[in-house]
């Protein structure tokens, strides 16, 4: 029963990571189109995004969030998936793999691309 319930809730901490990269990537994406389109007007607006920026950025794993920053260098790092397929290299993804990420038995990773993969329910 322990180890059901430890898994369950591995599953879940993967899950909330996982969300908690997204927010972030789509936070920074807001910081990125401000500055292009408003430069240095929306300086007072921006300052909210930031600090949530950092707050998503200390509840993130280390390890995971250096990760993160390697593949945001190249421009997405979180994706989805839909129906099998992940959204950022538009390949299949095994159906084992999608089952062992639904399991906690494997990190959210696209096989193919290595980028992190939001599952679908």
């Amino acid at each position: 029963m322990q180890a059901e319930k430890t898994t369950s809730e591995e599953k879940l901490a993967m899950r909330q990571q996982i969300e908690a990269l997204a927010e972030l990537q789509e936070l920074e994406l807001v910081i990125e189109e401000s500055d292009i389109l408003h430069r240095q007007d929306a300086e007072p607006q921006i300052v909210e995004v930031r600090q949530k920026i950092e707050e998503l950025r200390a509840r993130i794993d280390p390890e995971t969030l250096t990760r993160y920053d390697r593949l945001r260098d190249q421009g997405p790092a979180v994706v989805s998936e839909v129906k099998g397929l992940c959204t950022g290299c538009r390949l299949n993804v095994p159906k084992g793999d999608l089952q062992r990420m639904r399991n906690g038995n494997m990190p959210w990773l696209c096989p193919n691309c290595s980028k992190f993969i939001l599952l679908s329910d």
